[in-house]
C-alpha cells in the first residue's frame, strides 16, 4: 500500500511552507500524540524517512504533486542526500525534480554502464532510458563520467512529467555529461564555466557580513573553463547590496538545453574545451568525448585526435598520451601555451600548427 497525504505544511506542523517530506505527519513526526497510526489492523508509521508514505504540500492535484511525491519516495531509496546541483536532470536535487538521472539508477545498481578501456571512433549512443545505454569514463581520484544520450524516446521523459502544466521537467535533448563521485554528481554542462560580474561586499543591514555580492541579472565576464561557474551553479546567490537576505538564482539553474551537447551547440568535452574535462589548468584528464551526431559519438582516453579547427589558450596542458592534429586541421597556440608530454609522447602534426 502506498499513501499520499495533501495538506498545509503551516496546518499541519506549523512550520514554514514546504513542499514535500518523506512521512505522513510532516516535521511534526506524529499523529497527534502517536508516532503511528493503527486502523483495521493495519499500522501507519509516522516518521520521517521511517514512514509508510509521503506528505505533500502546494501542489493543486496529483498531477502536480507527481514530481514531490517520486523525489520524496526517492529518500527511502537514496535516504536524507540531496544531490544538488542536478536540477530538473535527476530525482533528487531537492530544488527541483526530474527523471531519475543515470548517476542515481547507476547507485542503486539498476543499471551497468559500459564502461570504457579503450578509445571509441562512431561509436553508436542510444537513448539512455529506452535502452540504457550510458557510457563510464574512469577519471581521477576515484571520479568518473558518465555520458548518455536524451532524445526523448521514452515515457518518462514525455509531455506527463510536468509541474503544474508548467514546462517540461526533463530540460533538454542531446548528449548529456556528468563528473561523478561515490557521493555527488555534477552536471558538465554545454554552457561551458563563466567568471560572472561580482564582487566581495560587507553588508551593515540587517547585520554585518561579508560575501559576494552578484550583478543581477546575472552577467557573464570571460571564460573560465576549469574553476568557473555554470548556469546551474547560480542559486540562491545575494544580489541585494542593502540587504544580504535577498538572494537569486538563474533561470537555467535547475537545467537547460544549453547543458546538452549536440553537433549544432557545442560538440566538444576535451582538456582544452569549455567545460574542460580537466580538474584544473596543471593536471589534465586525457579524456576527450566529440559528438559526430544525435547517436554517434567518438571516446578518447588514451591518444587525443583534434577533431576541428581549435584554440588552445595560454595555459599549461600536460599530456600523458599522444597528441594529434590531423589533415584538414589546424590548432593554434595562444602566446604563453605550454604543451607537456609524457615520456615517449609528443604532438603529432599532419595538418597545421599556428603558434601565434
Amino acid at each position: 500500500m502506498i499513501c499520499f497525504r495533501f495538506a498545509s505544511t503551516e496546518n499541519l506542523d506549523g512550520s514554514p511552507r514546504y513542499q514535500g517530506i518523506a512521512g505522513l505527519t510532516g516535521r511534526r513526526g506524529t499523529f497527534g500524540s502517536s508516532s503511528s497510526l493503527t486502523l483495521d489492523g493495519k499500522t501507519i508509521s509516522a516518521a520521517t524517512l521511517n514512514g509508510s508514505g509521503v506528505f505533500c504540500s502546494g501542489v493543486t492535484d496529483l498531477h502536480g504533486g507527481l514530481p514531490v511525491m517520486v523525489h520524496e519516495f526517492g529518500h527511502y531509496l537514496f535516504g536524507g542526500v540531496h544531490y544538488e546541483g542536478v536540477g530538473f536532470h535527476g530525482l533528487m536535487d531537492g530544488a527541483g525534480t526530474g527523471v531519475m538521472s543515470s548517476f542515481e539508477r547507476y547507485k542503486l545498481g539498476w543499471i551497468t554502464p559500459t564502461t570504457v578501456s579503450a578509445n571509441l571512433t562512431n561509436e553508436t549512443i542510444t537513448d539512455a532510458l529506452s535502452t540504457n545505454d550510458i557510457y563510464k569514463i574512469t577519471a581521477q581520484n576515484g571520479s568518473y563520467f558518465l555520458v548518455e544520450n536524451h532524445q526523448r524516446q521514452n515515457f518518462y521523459e514525455s509531455d506527463w512529467l510536468q509541474y503544474n502544466d508548467g514546462p517540461l521537467v526533463s530540460p533538454g535533448t542531446g548528449i548529456l555529461i556528468s563528473h561523478c563521485t561515490s557521493s555527488s554528481i555534477d552536471i558538465e554542462s554545454a554552457f561551458g564555466r563563466w567568471d560572472w560580474d561580482k564582487e566581495i561586499y560587507h553588508w551593515t543591514n540587517p547585520s554585518s557580513l561579508n560575501g559576494t555580492l552578484y550583478t543581477y541579472p546575472f552577467l557573464q565576464v570571460s571564460s573560465n573553463r576549469n574553476d568557473g561557474d555554470d548556469k546551474l551553479n547560480l542559486r540562491g546567490e545575494r544580489i541585494d547590496p542593502n540587504d544580504w537576505r535577498v538572494t537569486a538564482s538563474h533561470s537555467d539553474s535547475k537545467g537547460s538545453q544549453d547543458d546538452f551537447f549536440s553537433t549544432s551547440y557545442n560538440r566538444v568535452f576535451s582538456p582544452w574545451s569549455n567545460p574542460s574535462s580537466s580538474y584544473d589548468i596543471n593536471n589534465n584528464t586525457n579524456i576527450s568525448v566529440v559528438v559526430k551526431g544525435s547517436t554517434t559519438i567518438d571516446i578518447m582516453i588514451n591518444d587525443l585526435i583534434i577533431t576541428e579547427n581549435t584554440t588552445f589558450p595560454a595555459e599549461i596542458f600536460n599530456f600523458s598520451h599522444n597528441l594529434t592534429v590531423p589533415s584538414g586541421v589546424t590548432l593554434t597556440l595562444q602566446p604563453g601555451t605550454t604543451l607537456k608530454f609524457a615520456s615517449g609522447k609528443s604532438l603529432i602534426v599532419n595538418g597545421t600548427l599556428d603558434a601565434v
